[in-house]
């Protein structure tokens, strides 16, 4: 099971030492403070990758497609975009490569 942001947060910075005193009021604030920015980041990551369904994707690189009904479909090519996506009701899309995790330190 997938952890949530948070307490991947907290064991992250509780396995790099940054909670000496876990009673210190200065160490609880710094921990809500990086959690709520690891957190927009986190939001801001997965959201930037999606692009409006009017927006015509490059052709020949494949796309992940949300359809109005909720699902997902991949999609090699974007040849007669905008008859396509209009007819298919996709409602947004993101390049694959996009949507993996970049493993690069």
């Amino acid at each position: 099971m997938k952890k949530n942001i948070k307490e991947a947060i907290k064991e992250h910075l509780y396995a790099n030492e940054f909670a000496a005193d876990p009673n210190n009021p200065g160490f609880v604030d710094r921990f809500i403070e990086h959690t709520k920015a690891a957190e927009w980041g986190a939001n801001w990551r997965i959201n930037s990758v999606w692009h409006d369904a009017k927006e015509c994707p490059e052709r020949k690189r494949n796309y992940l497609a949300q359809c109005k009904n909720g699902r997902f479909n991949v999609i090699p090519d974007s040849m007669n975009w905008d008859n396509f996506y209009k007819k298919a009701e996709i409602i947004r899309w993101a390049y694959i490569e996009d949507l993996l995790p970049n493993m690069e330190d």
